[in-house]
């Protein structure tokens, strides 16, 4: 490794060594050079550079050679460069060590594993595609532009977020087709009963419609069940759910919500769900919810069932049968709805499968 000097010496140290050596005042050498005693003050204290100029005619009067000079000069500004680069990088270290998320990252395979936060800062910056953290938190207004509770890490979840733009990065999307994505619906609903992995389908099916569906493992203190945005220039939606428990309940009917938000609202708009964050428009919120609860179980059939039936498991799965959905789908809505308690038929929760 090499030494890096704690300071930078700019040439008119030197120049001021060699004018004690020759017995000549600063007024002197000022005069000779042609120049007035200001510019000179300024060259000596690295205010000014020594131009190819000014060495060749410190060449003539006080020695050393012009490339010496030219040499001297051009080390002062690389000093100051890695000393500017030094302060700015032990700047960078403190601002990376706010993403107590790193070994998450890490762990999900976007980042290298390190102890060292020198090499976590740089692996960060890779990782976000960033010269320096002074712009990471415009990259998410989704984040930065609605309230949350003290609990939730802003910096968990806009890393969370950025994993789900690296895996959309990576899917081939078709153009995006409203009318197919619609089409694939009742697929979609079909897919909430399927007792096996169920995720490689789901993608593909979105995929065809141009839509990219990303899963990425929950971090810590983000709070987010799922979120919606527009990439590539708008042109492809992008579904972004986490797998923490993969509660089939929760998972499809999260899913449910985002795509609301795809066949409902506006391409420029970013969504995040979570009870703990407050979206700007609530109104929408209440829409992707509508549109979720609609889909999967209308209001009517759902009011028919629950006043009309006795609130039994068989119940439960012959309905959900006839609605082509999982009876933990019913089994959430009723518990929702407060007509059951979260506690009972706890047979028809399940813990979803990915490949």
């Amino acid at each position: 490794m090499s030494f890096i000097s704690p300071i930078a010496i700019p040439p008119g140290e030197t120049i001021k060594d060699s004018l004690e050596y020759e017995k000549m005042t600063q007024k002197e050498l000022a005069l000779r050079l042609g120049m007035s005693e200001k510019h000179l003050v300024s060259i000596l204290s690295g205010k000014s550079p020594v131009t190819a100029e000014v060495a060749q005619k410190l060449e003539k009067i006080i020695g050393g050679s012009a490339q010496f000079w030219l040499n001297t000069e051009n080390s002062y500004q690389l000093s100051k460069l890695r000393l500017e680069d030094a302060k700015k990088k032990r700047g960078e270290v403190k601002k990376a060590k706010k993403f107590t998320c790193y070994g998450e990252i890490a762990k999900a395979g976007f980042v290298k594993a390190s102890r060292k936060w020198e090499e976590k800062t740089e692996e960060l910056l890779r990782f976000f595609k960033l010269p320096d953290f002074d712009n990471i938190y415009s990259l998410f207004p989704e984040v930065t532009y609605r309230n949350a509770d003290d609990d939730i890490q802003k910096e968990s979840l806009i890393s969370w977020l950025r994993c789900g733009d690296i895996l959309a990065e990576k899917q081939e999307l078709q153009k995006y087709d409203r009318k197919k994505l619609e089409s694939f619906i009742p697929r979609f609903k079909e897919l909430t009963s399927c007792s096996g992995e169920f995720d490689k389908t789901l993608k593909d099916l979105c995929a065809e419609a141009g839509v990219a569906v990303v899963f990425v493992p929950y971090f810590k203190n983000t709070k987010v069940n799922g979120a919606t945005r527009w990439i590539r220039k708008n042109k492809n939606p992008l579904i972004q759910l986490n797998t923490k428990g993969a509660s089939s309940d929760i998972f499809w009917f999260t899913f449910f919500h985002e795509l609301g938000h795809v066949l409902l609202h506006g391409k420029t708009e970013r969504f995040l769900e979570s009870a703990n964050i407050v979206n700007i428009d609530s109104t929408k919120e209440k829409e992707a919810d509508n549109f979720a609860e609609e889909t999967l179980i209308s209001r009517k059939e759902f009011e028919e069932f629950s006043e009309r039936f006795t609130i039994t498991s068989e119940n439960i799965r012959i309905n959900s049968k006839k609605w082509n959905i999982h009876p933990s789908i019913v089994r959430g809505r009723l518990a929702k709805k407060g007509i059951i308690k979260y506690s009972q038929f706890q047979e028809h929760c399940i813990r979803l499968k990915m490949s």
